[in-house]
């Protein structure tokens, strides 16, 4: 009977245990001690989380998330690839090695150096200034000048250039301007030759096939034997420049004695005198 007894009793202390558990599972307390009960009162439509997807979706972020919050990068369009018709290609310098462009580019080099460094200002300065200018250089003559003794000897192609306005070149005595070597180019720009001299050539003399070209310039009042103003073998171009008041006492050509060619523009041929010859103004042999 006893046996019998703590049987049910046992039996009955499990039973109360097991609806303990039950009763524990289906009821939670939330953090205010209020009793929340589970299991059938979800949502119908929440849908049901397998174990393991809640650690996923929260280590995963959503497609939508990371696009919001990473700018994708934009890739331009490509360019049409531009055909052989369409494409504009630099052009390139063309580099002159021509013996001309050659030349051109040397003489640009020499130009500094064929410039006197000052212009000649009194005769000391101007005779140096002839001496040391280089062949087919330049002499710049600022004032007006008197030459004295001899003549001015030139034995290289030259160019006399007026630093600005008209400047003379006078003498003293019977001589004449300039003395220039047989087969010398002589230019006067800017400058006129003033005097009297009693030789051939008043102004210059020159022999050879030289050329002596006044651009601009004048030659006045000069007296020789022959080619009161210039007397040369070679030739003479005139442009835009005066020959006047000049004589040859005895000779030909008053203003000038040319044998070679004359050339002559937009210049002025007056009153030059040949006393005993031919050709008052210019006695020319050559092409006139």
């Amino acid at each position: 009977m006893k046996k019998r007894l703590m049987c049910i009793l046992l039996s009955v202390v499990l039973v109360m245990g097991v609806f303990s558990i039950a009763y524990a599972d289906e009821t939670i307390p939330d953090n205010a001690g209020n009793i929340t009960e589970q299991g059938d009162k979800k949502e119908e439509n929440e849908p049901t989380v397998q174990p393991g997807e809640q650690a996923k979706e929260t280590a995963i972020p959503s497609v939508e998330a990371t696009s919001e919050q990473t700018e994708q990068p934009v890739v331009p369009a490509e360019e049409p690839v531009k055909g052989p018709e369409q494409m504009t290609v630099p052009a390139e310098p063309v580099q002159d090695n021509t013996a001309n462009g050659i030349a051109a580019e040397a003489l640009e080099q020499l130009d500094d150096s064929l410039i006197a460094p000052f212009a000649a200002g009194d005769e000391t300065t101007l005779r140096n200034d002839i001496a040391s200018a280089a062949p087919g250089g330049v002499v710049e003559i600022s004032n007006n000048i008197t030459i004295t003794v001899t003549p001015l000897t030139v034995n290289k192609n030259l160019t006399f250039r007026s630093t600005g306005g008209t400047v003379q070149l006078l003498v003293a005595g019977n001589i004449r301007h300039m003395d220039a070597s047989m087969g010398i180019t002589l230019t006067f720009e800017g400058v006129e030759l003033v005097g009297n001299a009693p030789a051939d050539g008043g102004g210059i003399s020159t022999t050879g096939t030289g050329t002596i070209t006044l651009n601009g310039a004048s030659i006045k009042n000069c007296q020789a034997t022959q080619g009161g103003g210039i007397a040369t073998t070679g030739g003479a171009v005139f442009n835009n420049s005066t020959l006047t008041g000049n004589i040859a006492t005895t000779g030909d050509g008053g203003g000038a004695y040319v044998l070679g060619a004359t050339i002559i523009s937009g210049s002025t041929i007056s009153q030059n005198t040949a006393t005993a010859g031919d050709g008052g103004g210019i006695y020319s042999a050559g092409t006139f």
